[in-house]
């Protein structure tokens, strides 16, 4: 039994499941940004058409999406870590505090 094989194996099931949801697909389906991207992704593979095969134009547009899943998990770990510092400064005020009042020193010292 290896516990941190045990937990990674844990997070890739969860990982799996929080992007499969319906709300996670939602988001996909409606994001004005993904939205803008997928035209232009679009756009750019039908100037393609007659230049290259359907299935380059296919393969590209696979690798394209598959670039696009590959930054799920890391988005997601990273917006776990960000709310998670959220909650550790939330608890302690008193270290935000100081730390911008260690900032509010270094700029009047010249030392941004």
């Amino acid at each position: 039994m290896n516990p941190m094989k045990d937990s990674v194996a844990i997070m890739d099931d969860i990982m799996d499941h929080v992007t499969q949801t319906e709300m996670w697909n939602n988001i996909l389906m409606t994001d004005p940004l993904i939205q803008d991207a997928e035209k232009e992704l679009d756009s750019n593979l039908e100037a393609l058409e007659g230049i290259v095969s359907d299935e380059q134009i296919e393969s590209l547009r696979a690798a394209a999406w598959g670039l696009a899943s590959a930054t799920d998990y890391p988005a997601i770990l990273y917006g776990m870590r960000v709310a998670q510092a959220i909650q550790e400064v939330s608890a302690s005020p008193a270290s935000l505090s100081q730390c911008i009042l260690d900032r509010v020193v270094k700029c009047r010292e010249g030392r941004t």
